[in-house]
Parts: C-alpha cells; structure tokens; sequence
C-alpha cells in the first residue's frame, strides 16, 4: 500500500452510505455479499479513526 490518502467530510459521508447500504443488503441474504470496493475495510477504519478524533 502507498501513501494513506486522508478522506475527507463527502468521502467520509460516501464510506459511512456505503456501510449503511452494505448492512441493508446484507440482512438480506444468508451468504456474504460483496463488498462495495475493494479497499472497504480500510476505508470503514480511516472513518472510525476521524469520528474517534472528532470525539476526543
């Protein structure tokens, strides 16, 4: 992985639509479903990590 782009304030609110619409897809179905994009995870933790900066 190269340099970690900082996402911010619309990229923020597109990663936190996107786990949103995964969880409603998801609840209905039995397997997984597949990911909105392939750096998912990484992304749902850069947005963890500026919502825990916001709150410290």
């Amino acid at each position: 992985m190269g340099e970690q782009e900082v996402l911010q304030g619309p990229q923020l609110a597109a990663v936190e639509a996107q786990l949103h619409a995964l969880l409603r897809q998801q609840a209905k179905h039995t397997l997984p479903v597949d990911l909105p994009r392939p750096d998912f995870w990484h992304v749902c933790s850069q947005l963890l990590q500026t919502i825990e900066m916001e709150l410290a």
